[in-house]
């Protein structure tokens, strides 16, 4: 008897020191991803880091699939020269989309308290798969913060005002 509870106490440790490592690690990994900046996560949304990118997904399509790697709200943040503008940074940004198909396209300058910010919206359509997209760009100093909310086209309606939500919550902390 001894035995068993010995060995069922020495089990329980184990689980729960590998769930604390995922959670110091999944936190380690957000405090790195989301380096010089911050953002309001929704309680309904996960982080992942899926391809070391800062990502939030909501809870919902966490389980199905792979649909949370096609539905996300993402922040990259990259240097560039300073003198590169703000607007052919983000037209660059769409000359490195292979094979991808975009309409609609519209974009929009917006002021914000960090300067001339760039607001892009559009639809794509890559492989089989048909996105809605908005990708908001600020530049401070040497660094350009790039701001998405990306969903599949059936989606994205379902999503979009919590994905703005957030995007708003979006602070330059450097």
């Amino acid at each position: 008897m001894r035995k068993i509870l010995l060995f069922v106490l020495v089990i329980a440790t184990i689980i729960s020191c590998t769930s604390l490592k995922k959670e110091l690690q999944s936190k380690e990994r957000y405090d790195r991803l989301s380096k010089g900046f911050s953002i309001e996560k929704l309680p309904n949304w996960t982080f992942h880091g899926f391809h070391d990118i800062f990502n939030l997904t909501p809870n919902d399509l966490m389980v199905k699939g792979k649909d949370y790697i096609r539905n996300y709200v993402s922040v990259y943040k990259y240097r560039k020269p300073t003198d590169s503008p703000l607007d052919s940074i983000a037209k660059n940004h769409f000359k490195s989309m292979f094979d991808t198909e975009i309409s609609d396209l519209k974009k929009y300058a917006a002021q914000t308290e960090y300067g001339k910010s760039v607001v892009i919206t559009y639809k794509a359509t890559h492989g089989n798969y048909k996105y809605a997209c908005v990708r908001q760009y600020y530049k401070l100093k040497d660094h350009v913060y790039q701001l998405n909310y990306v969903a599949e086209q059936q989606y994205f309606d379902t999503y979009y005002d919590e994905a703005i939500a957030m995007m708003k919550t979006f602070k330059i902390t450097e």
